[in-house]
């Protein structure tokens, strides 16, 4: 097994790592990885530190108060109901001054058990208010309770959408839209929501900052953001908490970015892959541990000797 080091225009970077002799064999590829982890910063120093891209699901009417609580000054994306829109245009204007503004469906269903009329009709009637109170159509989409098939985004490219952020990073699809995919943490499977952290896993502030953190840290080299899912009735209770969190970013050398903005600081910029080069026959783990593995490290791309 090794890791390969090269440049190219994707920027592929790693470190090669031979074995001295083909009797030698790994039980495990954990192995491999502490020599990894041992010096982080030599290998992916290049990458620098990971965007922070903060979205926010603005659904409801209390959403404006938290809102001027929450008080974020940086970029962010905000994912709005049509109604939101239609009822409070004048803060959704204002949202998209801010930063991107996204569609977050009309009235919020569960669009996975609408029928392809209902779902069609639904969308549309977001899209029409988003574009009433911003005067631009929204090209990006989140479903509400982050429930979505190939029925819904379909009709949703239909009508315009571009982009997709409904999915967990791990899994994600780009087979209709690009996906941008709310972070998870590496060990424990949870999502980066503040609905997760503080309502399913019921974290204390002490706790959420300190996984925040860690999570944050470990994206460096990896050349993916972080983004971070928000909800104003819930992080508003947690502002201070959030803004802790922002200034550490900021401490690291990170950039708080809108989805929009992150695409344009892509544009023409090299992109950093993890790529790992396996020999079968030098190693001997178990495949889901294997792949565990790699997927914690950040690993982008496997290359099989045959």
């Amino acid at each position: 097994m090794g890791l390969c080091k090269r440049n190219s225009r994707e920027n592929r970077n790693l470190v090669r790592i031979e074995m001295p002799n083909s009797d030698l064999r790994l039980p495990f590829i954990r192995v491999l990885l502490l020599v990894l982890l041992a010096a982080p910063h030599a290998l992916y120093a290049s990458a620098g530190a990971p965007p922070l891209l903060l979205s926010l699901d603005v659904e409801r009417s209390g959403d404006v108060e938290a809102l001027l609580k929450i008080d974020l000054k940086d970029p962010a994306t905000y994912f709005v109901t049509g109604e939101f829109a239609n009822n409070y245009p004048i803060v959704v204007r204002d949202l998209a001054k801010k930063g991107t503004v996204g569609s977050h469906s009309y009235s919020h269903p569960r669009l996975t058990e609408m029928d392809a009329e209902a779902i069609y009709q639904d969308l549309l009637n977001s899209v029409k208010a988003i574009q009433s109170a911003t005067g631009q159509p929204p090209t990006w989409f989140r479903a509400p309770f982050l429930e979505i098939n190939d029925e819904v985004m379909s009709i949703a490219a239909d009508l315009g959408f571009r982009y997709d952020s409904s999915e967990a990073d791990r899994w994600v699809s780009q087979s209709v839209l690009t996906e941008f995919p709310i972070s998870m943490n590496a060990t424990s499977r949870i999502l980066i929501s503040d609905y997760d952290i503080f309502y399913s896993y019921a974290l204390d502030d002490q706790m959420t900052l300190e996984l925040l953190k860690q999570n944050y840290l470990d994206r460096f080299g990896t050349g993916r953001p972080f983004v971070f899912l928000l909800h104003p009735s819930i992080i508003g209770e947690k502002a201070e908490l959030l803004h802790v969190f922002i200034d550490f970013v900021k401490r690291q050398g990170g950039q708080l970015m809108s989805f929009e903005g992150y695409l344009e600081h892509r544009k023409g910029s090299e992109t950093s892959n993890i790529g790992v080069y396996i020999d079968p026959s030098a190693i001997e783990a178990d495949v889901d541990e294997f792949t565990e593995d790699l997927l914690t490290l950040g690993v982008t791309d496997v290359f099989i000797r045959t």
